[in-house]
């Protein structure tokens, strides 16, 4: 490897939110090569997690016979498991937020 990378001290940073001018040269944050790849592997963990809890939940996009589900079978268990921000209209999905839980 490349040796131990410079670290940024994220304490006195009000939410650990720090400028990316902050960052030191050398740092992970400004290694894009690194960073692209660490963003591609961190959605694809994500990915792999949603496929495992739709899977245990009865509902995987590869069935049990090798086949993918349809595009119709898709729409509905997207439409079952959403999120929807509602204004006192009925929820579709398996949560309902309202407007004072986005502010």
């Amino acid at each position: 490897g490349r040796g131990p990378r410079p670290v940024v001290d994220f304490t006195k940073t009000h939410y650990r939110d720090v400028p990316s001018s902050s960052f030191p040269d050398g740092s992970w944050q400004t290694d894009k090569e690194y960073t692209v790849a660490f963003i591609r592997e961190a959605k694809a963990l994500v990915d792999r997690v949603k496929e495992g809890i739709y899977a245990e939940y009865g509902k995987p996009t590869k069935k049990a016979d090798g086949t993918a589900m349809s595009k119709e079978e898709r729409v509905a268990r997207d439409a079952m498991w959403g999120v929807d921000h509602v204004d006192g209209a009925e929820a579709r999905g398996i949560a309902k937020l309202n407007e004072h839980s986005w502010n």
